[in-house]
């Protein structure tokens, strides 16, 4: 499929992406044939650059690149850090358990981290700001 926009069909919540010329020569055949049921058609711009139209996702990666630039200047990693004995066993630390997927150690696990959501950035534009937010 090159440039332009595409379609995602949906039928029964089933998302088929098609180019337009495509999806045309479907709908035609099927309304002669009377068959199918289409629910929704999407018109989806997938060369759309940037986080346009993806507010979550860039909100994401800034806090990733930016919680773990502070926290490696600040020089308090090791708060970042969990292991069941000795930090939640035996001294009871449970606070780690909600802190420590927030902030990444190196760069590898930013880098990594970072280019995850980068890509789910095309996800947030299908599904919409506040569903891709609520998975």
């Amino acid at each position: 499929m090159h440039g332009g926009k595409q379609t995602i069909l949906s039928i029964d919540h089933i998302y088929i992406i098609l180019h337009p010329n495509t999806i045309q020569h479907i709908i035609l055949q099927q309304q002669q044939r009377r068959q199918l049921k289409i629910f929704h058609i999407y018109h989806v711009n997938m060369q759309t650059s940037g986080f346009t139209n993806a507010p979550v996702s860039q909100f994401l990666l800034y806090y990733l690149v930016l919680s773990s630039v502070i926290v490696s200047i600040s020089d308090v990693k090791f708060y970042f850090h969990v292991q069941i004995v000795p930090h939640l066993w035996n001294w009871g630390q449970w606070w780690r358990l909600l802190i420590w997927q927030g902030v990444y150690a190196n760069a590898g696990e930013v880098l990594f981290a970072t280019m995850a959501v980068y890509n789910l950035r095309v996800v947030e534009r299908l599904w919409g700001s506040r569903k891709f937010a609520a998975s």
